[in-house]
């Protein structure tokens, strides 16, 4: 029995057909199942997810990388002005500890040296010394005695990271025109002790829009200044009408914190 080729192709086109007919009815029929919507909602929680997560995963890096950078400093001065020739660590030791043991007259030996070096590129201008001892109690030693270097061109601060470096140039600029302002302040680690009370720097510089560069007719607008600043704060009306009627005193216009214990400072003489 012989099977005709063109009856045979006809029968393949109708299987072709019904298989491709029943296809499409099953993905029309799965898609008209399929809750995209819902699908949708699906990744974008998801997403949100993943960013709230990515987030505080910054977040916890980026305290990681300031502790372990606090960490590092913590034992470390910097002294600025020390004279610069053609030297070596050794060299460089023997003047840092002749500095500190003469001039300063804190005992200081080579056991009591984590290490010793210059910071920057040499150059014409005198590169700034960092110094860093084995233990803490060395670094308030020498800070404490650093006002002995007083009449020379050398002083000694504390080791700052770049933020607290900008927050040293802020605190000193506010600290200048509350002098100009007839306030009695000092600086502290991280804020100002003004008349007798502490203010962190975040709430300083959060409240003053203080740039370098002003004068003594700006430093007379700094009560004005801060009687804008209590506005923003939201302090109750009977506040408000108390620091209207004097604006003598500084401490009235921030919040006092609790945690306004001594710290060290930087010295600079």
């Amino acid at each position: 029995m012989t099977i005709d080729t063109s009856e045979l192709c006809k029968i393949f086109d109708n299987f072709k057909r019904e298989l491709k007919e029943e296809m499409e009815h099953i993905i029309r029929k799965e898609i008209h199942t399929l809750n995209i919507p819902a699908y949708i909602e699906g990744s974008n929680n998801r997403f949100k997810l993943l960013k709230s997560e990515n987030r505080a995963l910054k977040q916890t890096v980026n305290q990681q990388q300031k502790l372990i950078e606090q960490i590092r400093r913590q034992n470390n001065v910097v002294i600025f002005g020390m004279r610069e020739s053609d030297e070596n660590y050794d060299t460089l030791e023997t003047g840092v500890i002749d500095l500190f043991n003469n001039v300063s007259q804190t005992k200081i030996t080579r056991d009591n040296l984590n290490y010793i070096r210059r910071v920057g590129q040499k150059s014409t201008k005198i590169r700034p010394t960092i110094v860093s001892f084995t233990s803490n109690i060395c670094k308030a030693m020498v800070l404490r005695n650093a006002f002995k270097l007083k009449g020379s061109k050398v002083y000694i601060s504390e080791d700052y990271d770049k933020e607290a470096q900008e927050q040293r140039k802020e605190l000193l600029a506010m600290q200048a025109k509350l002098k100009r302002a007839g306030q009695e302040c000092k600086i502290r680690r991280n804020g100002l002790l003004i008349n007798g009370k502490f203010w962190h720097v975040s709430e300083i510089v959060a409240s003053e829009k203080y740039r370098e560069g002003e004068t003594a007719e700006d430093a007379e607008n700094f009560a004005g200044e801060l009687e804008k600043v209590k506005k923003r704060k939201r302090i109750t009306g009977e506040e408000a009408k108390k620091s209207g009627s004097s604006t003598s005193n500084i401490t009235d216009f921030f919040r006092p914190r609790t945690n306004s214990g001594s710290s060290t400072k930087s010295i600079k003489l």
